[in-house]
């Protein structure tokens, strides 16, 4: 009788230890919003600030500014749009970041790349007036960003032990931005496995959009 007793209780559901790893737990162990996941946190909060104060200096933004006049200036309303699509899409991957949802970092990494795509196009296709901001500056930025964070998330164990959240079925927001999400899914999924060489195949992408935006101008002009 002893012995039944025992094996009974050592074949327990809850007597055996669980096999089953983490899902999204890397190997490093770290985890939560800090070390260098500190950076994107920084870039997506600085981004919405740095537009409301380029909006309140006009002679430091990107819009034209009349000669002689040092506040009434007149709005160059492609510029400002790209502005507020580029301000719109980080304030809600800010959203999604803060609240750490597990979609969060291969929509972040396909964002970044299609605000640059899109912003590559739109500095070459738009026509600026004289006097008006070179939008050149913010696809140098994004050029940048996407070269060190697209890597970093695809990498990081940090990222992978830190966005664990599932989508909140109440949120329509988040079931949106999931549904959106699943392109970008895909190709995070491809740069995860191509780990070694992600870093060459983002940079390769980022130079092929640029040269062909500057092929492009040199045809239109």
């Amino acid at each position: 009788m002893s012995t039944s007793s025992e094996t009974t209780t050592l074949d327990s559901p809850a007597a055996q230890p669980s096999t089953t790893p983490p899902a999204a737990l890397g190997t490093s162990g770290k985890a939560g919003l800090g070390g260098c996941l500190l950076y994107p946190l920084f870039f997506l909060i600085v981004q919405p600030i740095a537009f409301i104060a380029m909006l309140a200096n006009p002679r430091g933004s990107t819009y034209y500014v009349p000669p002689g006049y040092s506040v009434s200036y007149r709005i160059f309303w492609p510029n400002l749009i790209l502005d507020l699509v580029l301000v719109s899409a980080v304030s809600l991957l800010l959203v999604m970041f803060l609240r750490k949802k597990k979609f969060l970092p291969s929509l972040f990494s396909g964002t970044l790349l299609i605000l640059y795509t899109g912003t590559t196009v739109a500095a070459i296709l738009i026509q600026r007036p004289a006097g008006a901001g070179d939008p050149i500056h913010t696809v140098l930025v994004l050029f940048a960003q996407c070269l060190i964070l697209v890597p970093y998330f695809v990498l990081s164990d940090r990222v992978k032990n830190t966005f664990v959240e599932e989508i909140n079925p109440s949120s329509r927001l988040e079931r949106t931005l999931a549904r959106l999400n699943h392109p970008f899914d895909r190709l995070y999924s491809w740069l995860g496995q191509h780990r070694r060489t992600v870093t060459l195949v983002v940079l390769g992408y980022l130079i092929v959009v640029l040269m062909l935006g500057l092929a492009l101008d040199s045809v239109l002009k």
